[in-house]
């Protein structure tokens, strides 16, 4: 079961660095994104 090409390690510094620029505001997450469609929807309307 050791043919994953990335470290426990790897992944963890991967998600950390996610969160990250989540937190920091460089993505959005998918209930912000859904926030924003709603919202152009209903400017739409």
């Amino acid at each position: 079961m050791n043919d994953y090409p990335y470290t426990v390690e790897e992944l963890r510094a991967s998600v950390e660095q996610g969160t990250q620029q989540i937190e920091s505001g460089h993505y959005y997450t998918d209930a912000q994104v859904n926030n924003l469609l709603q919202q152009r929807r209903t400017q739409l309307a």
